[in-house]
């Protein structure tokens, strides 16, 4: 690595010819060389260091199932590449004054032949040791521009791959992986965790009538009020269809208002579309997330629950009261 052949071994030169520089009658500043000797040599273990780590990260971040860690790293290599460079910058200006000082001082001291075999090869040590270091930086510049790039296209390929492309709201797939999450989390922390199911009633005979996208700017609109009236939800999804599913952290009384309310609010919503005007009407079922069920039991407590709403008359919310130890009849 060029890094480390150039931030070490020449660093240690250095330290060789100051040492030997002591030991004569000449006057030279051996603390400052001594001290950009050590940064030098720092510079390139760090360098060394980064590098080793990074690869060691890719090979980690292939293993990786949890994609939000992996733009968590990504980010503080970006930020540790920015540090570094920073700090290489500072070292390559502290080298440009040592090679300023060492010019200097050959000049104001008359015991010294100016083209002293020595004094020039010391000054090709530092000068090449600041062309090094440019590149370095460069490099680690160039670094975190890729590191950049890369977090901001899988935060994008995330979003894309857990998000409805018509609402906008979260899909199945995270639909699907929050709930079992919160299922887990119910059996750590004890908290209480509400399922709510809904369905557009009779979306199908809209569809029919004003044709898909009208229907679709009626599921646009729906999704839209969701996210206003359960501000507090820990997910709102869209599993498919005109099917939504909302998350939320309440006990069952609590979201069952919330939804009712919902429910109320949404049977006052009017949908203009080419001077027409389009009502609807939704339907839900409600289920309490309890980790001694599996996520599919849950899902179709309220699952039933929403149909037990459709075959009462559409238009209204129903729970389901099944306790955990209840089977699914």
């Amino acid at each position: 690595m060029i890094v480390v052949d150039i931030g070490m071994t020449r660093s240690f030169w250095l330290y060789l010819i100051v040492e030997s520089m002591s030991s004569s009658s000449l006057s030279m500043p051996r603390f400052d060389l001594l001290q950009v000797a050590m940064v030098c040599t720092a510079s390139g273990l760090v360098a060394f260091i980064l590098g080793a780590l990074w690869q060691r990260r890719k090979a980690r971040l292939a293993a990786f199932h949890d994609r939000d860690r992996t733009i968590h790293n990504l980010q503080n290599m970006a930020r540790w590449t920015h540090k570094l460079a920073d700090d290489v910058q500072r070292h390559e200006s502290l080298l440009n004054q040592m090679q300023s000082a060492i010019a200097s001082d050959r000049m104001e001291s008359p015991l010294i032949p100016h083209s002293s075999p020595l004094d020039q090869e010391l000054i090709t040590i530092v000068q090449r040791l600041m062309d090094n270091n440019h590149q370095l930086r460069e490099h680690l510049m160039a670094t975190e521009q890729q590191l950049l790039e890369q977090s901001k296209e899988l935060s994008n390929y995330i979003f894309e791959a857990h998000s409805d492309s018509l609402t906008g709201l979260a899909n199945r797939r995270a639909f699907d992986r929050q709930l079992e999450d919160c299922r887990i989390w119910s059996s750590k922390s004890g908290e209480t965790y509400q399922l709510i199911l809904f369905d557009l009633d009779h979306f199908k005979s809209i569809n029919d009538t004003f044709g898909h996208p009208i229907g679709d700017q009626l599921l646009i609109r729906f999704a839209h009020l969701l996210a206003e009236s359960f501000r507090d939800a820990l997910q709102i999804a869209r599993l498919g269809g005109d099917e939504f599913a909302v998350i939320l952290p309440k006990h069952a009384s609590d979201a069952f208002a919330g939804a009712e309310n919902f429910r109320a609010k949404f049977e006052q919503e009017t949908l203009y579309v080419d001077g027409k005007a389009i009502r609807a009407t939704v339907s839900g079922g409600l289920a309490t997330i309890s980790s001694n069920c599996t996520s599919s039991i849950i899902f179709q407590r309220a699952d039933q629950a929403l149909y037990a709403a459709k075959n009462s008359g559409r238009n209204r919310i129903s729970k389901n009261h099944r306790s955990d130890a209840d089977s699914i009849r």
